[in-house]
């Protein structure tokens, strides 16, 4: 789950994603792999993120599916009392972003999905070897 303790502010209008598949898109590998990449390295392994990061992270720009998937997934996730029982939940939410991202890039899915998870661990190990 992301957890902003500065209480940023998201906003949607009408023409954007409802609130249900930007918090599935937010959980996503996607998110985490931006997020390890613009947002600021802190001591002891943290990340902060500002509502500046939140500005510039790039969200794809779905299709109707993708959004449909990911807003009834949103869905459940927000239904769960704790993250910790939501581990299925977050491979839902990565096979629709990746399915998109790599149907819209044209590559495989598998690439794709290992390419994201690989910018996230590496730039999360990093910051945990700075800090030792």
């Amino acid at each position: 789950m992301l957890i902003d303790a500065n209480f940023s502010t998201l906003s949607l209008t009408r023409a954007q994603l409802p609130v249900e598949a930007l918090f599935a898109l937010l959980n996503s590998v996607w998110a985490k792999a931006c997020l390890e990449t613009i947002a600021t390295p802190m001591g002891g392994g943290a990340l902060k993120v500002e509502a500046a990061h939140l500005r510039i992270l790039p969200l794809p720009r779905l299709d109707t599916d993708s959004i449909t998937r990911l807003q009834s997934i949103g869905a459940d996730l927000a239904r769960l009392p704790t993250s910790d029982s939501a581990s299925s939940l977050f491979h839902q939410i990565d096979a629709v972003v990746v399915d998109y991202l790599a149907t819209v890039l044209g590559l495989d899915k598998a690439r794709v999905l290992g390419s994201l998870c690989s910018l996230a661990k590496q730039s999360a190990a990093s910051r945990t070897m700075r800090k030792k």
